[in-house]
């Protein structure tokens, strides 16, 4: 339960859960993985558990959410086939009031979610038709003021919304490398908003009364609103080239880390590397998995199949190289 900057965080967040916090700790397991190490498959031990971060819209009380969570982790376990066991707390440092919610890798009952039971069809769907029925329980239907609030909040959105559809499908073509195409000055005030915003991500540039947006705008706006560290990573690039997503088709790459981002805290959602390739260029590398390779190592990436895992078509392998096998000198 890592709070950014807890020390400075008046209101201490308490546990609560469906269990004390003693039982769920005696309950905890731990399996070996496999982790890649100065090049050789080694062993370490892990405790399974799941993190979910519930964040209303609404402010709402600490009675309510904790209501909130209780009915959001009984509806999770009814359509997964678990009786899930939790422990969870809230913040109040931010905006928004959340809810941190660790649910354990044996259930009531002691069942081992040997699967993960949250298949992308489960967060990107279920869970949020969860939240909005339990929500509409408690609270009532959202009144206008509050979806009003919501689609502002839309305007200035890491990630693709609906004003990007509308604007994709009302550009008009141009032969400028680099660009998608161009939308005329608008009146409509949302639009434009947007379009602003667009052109401080630098994924859109105004001239002329244009705007023209980047070829790629759509692809990077996808991206950043699935893994939040995209754009931070950007600073790690020490020359002029652009950061990359590494996608499956770019193949086999080496070279050194040049920052780890491990889901550690409210400010990291996904586990990845920034990377500088032997080619000069800089990437961002998810992976699914913890990366324990530090910054400075000299790392081969590559995909492989997961074992049993259904839920991706490959993982992203990060295997340590030793100095002899490595491809370029560096200083």
């Amino acid at each position: 339960m890592v709070q950014k900057d807890k020390e400075n965080v008046k209101e201490k967040p308490v546990l609560f859960g469906n269990v004390t916090k003693e039982e769920y700790l005696n309950k905890i397991y731990t399996v070996k993985k496999p982790v890649f190490k100065n090049g050789k498959k080694t062993w370490k031990k892990e405790s399974p558990y799941f993190k979910w971060i519930l964040s209303p819209e609404k402010s709402l009380d600490d009675d309510v959410l904790k209501e909130f969570t209780k009915a959001f982790v009984t509806r999770l376990g009814q359509i997964s086939g678990y009786e899930f066991m939790y422990q969870a707390a809230i913040h109040r440092d931010t905006a928004h009031p959340h809810v941190h919610i660790v649910i354990n890798g044996v259930d009531m009952n002691g069942k081992i979610l040997k699967k993960n039971p949250f298949t992308r069809d489960v967060v990107k769907n279920y869970a949020r038709e969860i939240c909005q029925e339990v929500l509409t329980r408690f609270c009532g239907e959202r009144d206008y003021e509050l979806k009003q609030a919501a689609r502002e909040h839309r305007i200035t959105a890491d990630r693709w919304t609906e004003f990007d559809q509308t604007i994709k499908a009302h550009l008009h073509a141009t032969k400028e490398e680099g660009y998608l195409g161009y939308m005329k000055k608008t009146q409509d005030g949302e639009i434009k908003a947007r379009l602003d915003y667009l052109e401080k991500l630098q994924l859109a540039e105004y001239r002329d009364n244009k705007y023209f947006l980047k070829s790629n705008f759509e692809e990077l706006l996808h991206i950043y609103g699935r893994y939040n560290t995209f754009r931070d990573a950007e600073k790690y690039v020490t020359n002029d080239s652009e950061l990359q997503f590494y996608k499956p088709e770019i193949g086999e790459i080496q070279g050194i880390v040049r920052h780890v981002y491990t889901m550690n805290d409210e400010d990291v959602w996904n586990n990845g590397v920034v990377l500088e390739a032997e080619n000069g260029k800089f990437y961002f590398v998810p992976t699914y998995n913890p990366v324990y390779d530090k910054e400075g190592s000299k790392v081969k990436i590559s995909q492989k199949k997961p074992d049993g895992d259904s839920r991706r078509k490959e993982q992203i392998v990060i295997e340590k190289i030793q100095k002899e096998d490595w491809d370029i000198e560096r200083d």
